[in-house]
């Protein structure tokens, strides 16, 4: 029997909730944690497997995805008790924009690039 894939979702945000979805149809069994218990119901009602803390998703699968809205939830998730890692390679990357994109440069007049 083959094994399912698993991943993790830390954030089940707009976009967390997206990519776990996706993760599901693709087949992946998903663990994912939000701090609103709404947020991991509806999780769990779509399919994934709602965990009770950040460390019970690190312990339970090799890749986890942070989409978290701020640097801030970022450092409060790095620092909320997932444990040191085992001896076996994890992953965990955030998704996650940290503010609006900076203004496009000043558009410069042919004569002045010219000049």
């Amino acid at each position: 029997m083959k094994t399912k894939r698993s991943a993790g979702m830390i954030g089940l945000g707009i976009m967390g909730s997206a990519m776990a979805s996706n993760l599901l149809r693709a087949g992946f069994r998903v663990v994912g944690y939000d701090v609103l218990p709404a947020a991991r119901r509806a999780f769990a009602r779509g399919g994934g497997i709602a965990a009770r803390s950040i460390a019970e998703v690190a312990r339970a699968v090799p890749i986890a995805v942070t989409s978290l809205p701020s640097v801030a939830a970022l450092e409060a998730v790095a620092g909320g008790g997932a444990p040191p890692p085992p001896p076996t390679p994890r992953l965990f990357f955030q998704n996650f924009f940290p503010g609006p994109p900076p203004p496009p440069p000043e558009p410069k007049s042919l004569a002045t690039l010219l000049l």
